[in-house]
């Protein structure tokens, strides 16, 4: 074989994906392309943890901090106004339980809605890391935190809990994506992620402090010889 063919058929596997991706997807319509299996794997397990976390969401007894949670979001609603007391951090729960106040009706289901939809997004989270846990691994890592009693209790709980579980992920997927990346779209994804999580919870401090000092130490080899005159801004 000479060297040419030989590159040639090497490469060759390059050019099969697609077809194989088709093979492996199903046919959702008559015709219709095939989609990846692991899309439907995605939608399934977002689908289950979604029923999970609505099932039945207003019939357990309201909290002590729940009750907290909800009657000052109501207050907002009934346009009584808001006041910030750190005693019940940050008011990005108080004004989004009040529009959904707003946009449905106010009661214990709704009071926990909000923390729901987002328990629901903290599970799909992990398709932003598949290049780094691979398709299997996010996919796994998606239906463990779709079905962890710990992560499915505060899914369905008025509180900032799990409001940050996806602040915290988010800015780890999007930091991770920028230093690979270099693209502008995730600093400006994760400058609001990071408004966003200063707007739920003190905590966010903390947040900031342990992946910012893993960028500091990541950066150190630009920031050091700027720091002794070495290289320019």
């Amino acid at each position: 074989m000479s060297e040419d063919n030989a590159t040639q058929t090497l490469a060759e596997p390059d050019s099969a994906p697609p077809a194989l991706n088709q093979a492996a997807g199903i046919a959702l319509w008559p015709g219709g392309r095939r989609v990846p299996w692991y899309v439907l794997a995605y939608v399934l397990v977002v689908l289950v943890a979604l029923v999970l976390r609505l099932w039945d969401l207003g019939d357990q007894s309201i909290h002590h901090d729940e009750s907290l949670h909800a009657v000052y979001s109501w207050y907002l609603y009934a346009g009584r106004g808001y006041e910030h007391s750190p005693m019940m951090h940050g008011p990005f729960q108080f004004f989004g339980t009040a529009a959904v106040y707003w946009l449905l009706w106010d009661g214990n289901a709704t009071a926990r809605l909000l923390p729901a939809l987002m328990g629901t997004v903290l599970v799909g989270l992990p398709l932003l890391l598949r290049g780094y846990l691979g398709r299997s691994g996010a996919l796994i890592t998606s239906f463990l935190i779709a079905v962890s009693p710990t992560m499915l209790y505060f899914s369905r709980f008025a509180r900032n809990d799990v409001y940050m579980a996806v602040w915290t992920l988010a800015l780890i997927a999007f930091m991770w994506r920028y230093i690979d990346t270099k693209r502008v779209r995730y600093l400006v994804l994760a400058s609001v992620v990071l408004a966003l999580s200063f707007a739920t919870k003190e905590t966010s401090y903390i947040l900031v402090a342990i992946l910012g000092s893993y960028l500091f130490f990541q950066s150190t080899g630009d920031v050091l010889p700027w720091l002794v005159g070495r290289k320019s801004l």
